[in-house]
Order: C-alpha cells, then structure tokens, then sequence
C-alpha cells in the first residue's frame, strides 16, 4: 500500500525551568527558488522530486544550488545531484545550471546539459544512485563539497562521506579529492552530513550526521572531528544530540550558545557537543532539511518540501523552559492508511512517570478508529480504542514510560477519507496526577483560498485553575491581504468551558500579487506556551498548469474556427 505521510512533530514546553536567551523566528512569506522535479533525463520518472540541497554563492556573487534528485530511473537507488544558480538570492524560480557534464553510467559516457552535477561513480568506490545531503562551504580561498554515498548495497542513504573542491564555487569546476591518505572515502557515517567549524573554540571541525542506533538506522544527532578537512577524522564518534528528530542536523554558533537545527526543531547548547534542550520549533510547515545563509547582514532559512524554499529569519530574546509536551499533527494523502509514526519527547524522563495519550476527531468522523501505542515498556503496543467525537470529547489511555525513554511510537489505523486529518497530544502527568493545560489550536496549519475565510478552533487541553485569558494576533509575515478578523481577539476560558472550541476567523482577501502569502497568528496566555498558527493564502488568480494547457488548446481551436470561416483573411 502506497502512503504519502506529512507530519509534524511540534515540541511545547511545560515549565520547569525558564531562561532568556535568543530564538530564531521567521520574518515574512516564503519564496520558491527551485522546482521539485527538475528536468534530468534521460532519467526522469513520474514521481522523483528534489529532496536534501546545498546552497552557496561563488566567488562572482552568483548563488547556486545542489539537490538530491531521488527516485529517478537512474540506476541502483535512483539518486543524482542536480543544480540551479541564480544572480540573486531572492529571484524565484532559479535556472537549472546549463555546464557541460559527463559522467560514466554503466560503463558508458553520458553526457548533459540540464543541471545533473554528479552522480554515483565507480571509480569512487560508490554505488550506483547512492548520493544525497551534500553541504558546500568555504574555507581558505576554496569551496568545499561534502555529501553521502555508499561503498556497498547495505545502505541505500549512504554509509560514508566523500567530498569535491572547487577554486571559485562554480558548479562545472568542482573535482573529486581524496583524504590524506588518498582514500575517496573521507570516513564511515550515516547520512545527512553537516560541516561545522568550532576551531576558535577548540580547534577543530565538526562533521555532524544522522547516527544508527543499535535497532534503529535514524537514532541520534552523531559527529566525528579533525583538525584539517582532509583529516585524519576522529575514530570516536560524538553524541550530540539525542533527543527529538535526528535528520538534517545544522548548527549556528551565536554569542556563547551553539544552536542545532533537527528539521524545524531547534536546540541550543554552551557546547557544540551536547544539546538537550530545544528553545523553539521554528514550524515552518511541511519543510525540512534546513540550511542558513547570511547575505548583507540578513539571515535567510532555506528548505525543501514541493520544491526548494527560502524565508529571511531573525533572532527574539525570549523566556525558554524545558520541553516535556508534544504535539503531534499531520495529514495522509490517501484515505486509508495503517503506519507507525516515532514521537519525540521534548526531553529524555528522569523518571518513570506517565503519559495521557489523546486524540481528536473530525466532527463528521462516524467510524471507530484504533491506535495502538508502543514503547520500551510495551513493545508488543497497547490497542486504544478511540470513538468518534468533535474535538470536544477524547479518549486518554495511560501510557507507562521507563525512565530514560524520550521517544514513543504510535501507529493509526483508518479506513476512510474523514479519517485524513488528526491530531495527537502527549501531556506528562505531574506528580499529583494532574495535567498541565495548554493551548490547543484545532488547525495550525490552514489553507485559506485567497478571497475566502475559514474558523479555526482553539481550546485548552485541561481546566485552568481559574478563568484565561487567549490572545490571538497576526505577529509575522503574510501580505495585508491575509488577516485575522477582530485583531487582537480574546477567547475566556474557565474549567467550565475549557474544552469546547471557540473559533478565531482567518480571512484571506482577493490582491493582486501572484504568490501564496503566508501569515503567523500566535495564540497566548498567562503562564501557558505560546502556540502559533501558520496559515498560508492560496493565490487563486494563478492557473493550474494543467488549466494553462486547456487555455491555449481552446484558444488555438477558436483561432481555426475564425480561419476556417475566413474571418483571418484566409482562404
């Protein structure tokens, strides 16, 4: 059964704890900047799309970007790196690079001009279609091109590190280099590779990856050291992070606080070799694999997700707490589906302790549904049987989770299309058995149709000790156009009415631009986490591909009825 998953994992806090310190939010709408499935024949396929990238500007000012192409028809794993430059940064929709390339394809020369930058190539001990997540970086007058690739079949996202130099950054001049003892291969590792430079700290780079687990091949955030890039590279393999979602790690240093992006989940640390705590989840949506880039003292965030996306972000000084609360929200693009999603515990227990587990249901939902939870304590999972409602009643099941635990794994079995969209929640029990309450919008992701408005529901998740206040606003990003209605708007509740939603309205006016803006909307309370909705306006004024085909095939057809009727001075 084919499945299309988008989740998110939404790390909250619960107070314990609490700290100023510098967070990193968005700052405006994003733009695309490259397309999902470039043109890469003669190995095009229905379904390959642009996934892992690198992003970097040449010594002519001229920015370019790499991606892995994955599920082509090129041979073995079916991955390829492609590329785009741009003159500018902030263009939409950069060209694909025009540079002469050849490469050997089972023992035959193949030579393009559509943007395929490299590919998986015997004489570097790599096999076939195995090459994603490349980072490109600068260092003493040189670019430097690491990525992942595999020496053998067992691992089809890669296994080792390699990488290419180039003088000036240009895409057709990077050639393959080897490490100090002339190996291809730099070192063994997982994949995702990131290079960060710690030497005026410690003297040394941190190439930062996605580590194996004894029973799992995405368990944590892993690194190797050097003192020099074509090593040797430590034989000891670094822990950095094992908490939340390990994939696509990237690290920003900011004054005394190391910060390391795991998706959009954001964790900061006094040192660059162990991060526990995560200070925000910057929620960009279905995005991943985050690079940042600085340009004329501007931040940008750049990701995929349909496509290669680039946002500005900046830096607020906010009260942070631990994260002891997730959230999990998605949506399944088939109707019936049967899989297994991890949740990530903001934080590994420092005791044996308990978690509610809930679950909302669309109103319309008329059907049971059952979820089946597993962790170390349960590993054979423990069946909850859920019954429809309409966001107001939920089923809680207690879940035991051992000490040292930080993730659980909960797989959802449903059988019709009103079983689409769901929502999970994880809350800690405190030690009297109480629940913290926390804000709970129905939707944080809305699509709004540009000229339309949709109800959004919010709610709070146990009754509060006496009656709160939520104060909802537009606080980032987004055109005029898409608005909250009655901004500020404040919702009471009292353990009376806490678990009914009362509706925000979001409005996206008709305007004349051709994009899709998005907005952010934050939800806030006393004592409570703030929670953001993320809305994005859908521009209707722009035709479906599809649409613009229909469009000129009428148009042509009109334009032979006119000359076949001699309207066109013809015969």
């Amino acid at each position: 059964m084919k499945l299309t998953i988008l989740s998110l994992l939404l790390l909250c806090c619960i107070p314990a704890y609490a700290r100023l310190m510098e967070v990193p939010v968005l700052q405006g709408d994003w733009w695309q900047i490259a397309e999902k499935a470039p043109d890469v024949s003669p190995y095009n396929s229905p379904t390959h799309n642009a996934c892992d990238f690198s992003i970097w500007q040449d010594d002519s000012n001229t920015w370019h970007l790499v991606a892995c192409i994955r599920g082509t028809t090129y041979p073995g794993a079916t991955r390829l790196f492609h590329s785009w430059e741009s003159p500018s940064l902030t263009n939409t929709m950069w060209e694909s690079s025009s540079f002469i390339n050849t490469f050997v394809t089972n023992g035959i020369p193949v030579t393009v001009t559509n943007g395929i930058f490299a590919v998986a190539q015997d004489s570097l001990n790599q096999w076939p279609g195995v090459m994603q997540a490349p980072h490109c970086f600068k260092e003493d007058g040189q670019f430097y091109f690491f990525y992942n690739a595999a020496y053998d079949w067992n691992s089809r996202k890669g296994n080792g590190a390699w990488y290419k130099i180039s003088p000036d950054g240009t895409t057709y001049s990077f050639t393959d280099y080897t490490n100090y003892l002339g190996n291809d291969m730099l070192f063994t590792m997982g994949r995702d590779v990131m290079v960060f430079d710690n030497r005026a700290v410690d003297g040394l780079w941190y190439a930062s990856y996605t580590g194996a687990g004894p029973d799992k091949p995405t368990d944590h955030v892993a690194a190797r050291t050097a003192t020099s890039l074509a090593g040797p590279w430590s034989t000891e393999v670094l822990s950095l992070s094992i908490y939340g979602n390990p994939e696509s790690p990237f690290i920003v240093k900011r004054g005394e606080w190391y910060y390391l992006w795991q998706q959009s989940q954001v964790r900061a640390s006094k040192t660059v070799t162990n991060f526990t705590d995560m200070v925000t989840d910057m929620a960009f949506g279905w995005k991943y694999a985050p690079e940042i880039v600085e340009l004329n003292g501007q931040e940008y965030i750049v990701t995929y997700g349909n496509g290669i996306h680039v946002s500005k972000f900046g830096w607020i000084t906010k009260e942070v707490t631990d994260a002891d609360l997730v959230k999990m929200q998605g949506n399944f693009d088939e109707p019936s589906f049967d899989s297994t999603n991890t949740v990530y515990l903001g934080k590994e227990l420092k005791s044996k302790t308990t978690v509610k587990f809930s679950r909302f249901l669309p109103a319309q939902e008329t059907s049971t549904q059952t979820v089946t939870v597993f962790n170390a304590s349960n590993p054979s999972g423990a069946p909850v049987t859920v019954i429809p409602g309409n966001f107001g009643e939920k089923n809680t099941e207690d879940i035991s989770i051992d000490y040292g635990e930080n993730r659980i794994e909960i797989q959802i079995t449903a059988e019709n299309d009103l079983q689409k969209t769901y929502v999970i929640f994880v809350n800690k029990q405190n030690s009297d058995s109480s629940y913290d309450s926390y804000i709970v919008p129905m939707n944080m992701y809305p699509n709004i149709q540009e000229g339309s408005q949709q109800n959004i529901g919010v709610r709070l998740s146990e009754p509060p000790d006496a009656a709160t206040t939520v104060t909802v606003s537009k606080v980032a990003g987004g055109s005029a156009a898409l608005l909250l209605v009655d901004d500020p708007n404040e919702l009471v509740f009292s353990s009376f009415n806490y678990d009914t939603p009362q509706n925000i309205t979001l409005r996206a006016d008709a305007d004349s631009d051709l994009t899709n803006s998005v907005a952010t909307f934050r939800c806030s309370a006393p004592g409570m986490t703030d929670k953001d909705i993320v809305a994005t306006e859908h521009d209707g004024t722009v035709p479906e591909p599809t649409m613009l085909w229909m469009i000129a095939l009428c148009a042509l057809l009109r334009w032979l009825d006119c000359w076949n009727a001699g309207l066109l001075g013809g015969n």
